[in-house]
């Protein structure tokens, strides 16, 4: 009884795994429809493809990902890291930065992390987002 909800449990996991990994196929599809625009739907296809093809939807790897979809992938994770959601806490900037580093070269593509890390992103993001009381 035990082992037959077990595997009822880990067949539905990996059904709804399954389901969730094609949201970049339907968000490139509505995508093209409702704006007909491919660079813009490619992004919805792209951002879960991992440097090291190991990603969704089709394991795609390196250069081989348009480099918009590379983009979204970094700064979709970082912004996934550092915000708060229902299931788990935010991260401080440093630990989501140090996060994005240990998956340059597997997830991510590395000179987009390295120009993150390195650059003045963070800091122009966060002086745009800062009310001007001066």
């Amino acid at each position: 009884m035990v082992d037959d909800i077990y595997c009822s449990v880990h067949r539905r996991n990996y059904v709804l795994r399954q389901l969730v990994r094609q949201h970049p196929v339907w968000g490139y599809d509505t995508l093209m429809q409702v704006l007909n625009n491919r660079a813009v739907a490619e992004i919805a296809l792209t951002h879960h493809e991992h440097w090291d093809s190991k990603g969704y939807p089709t394991g795609i790897d390196s250069n081989a990902i348009p480099l918009h979809g590379r983009i979204v992938a970094v700064v979709d994770t970082f912004d996934a890291l550092t915000t708060p959601r229902p299931y788990k806490r935010a991260v401080l900037e440093d630990t989501a930065l140090s996060i994005l580093l240990d998956e340059a070269g597997r997830q991510f593509d590395p000179e987009l992390v390295r120009q993150l890390v390195d650059g003045d992103v963070l800091r122009q993001c966060s002086s745009m987002n800062s009310p001007n009381l001066g």
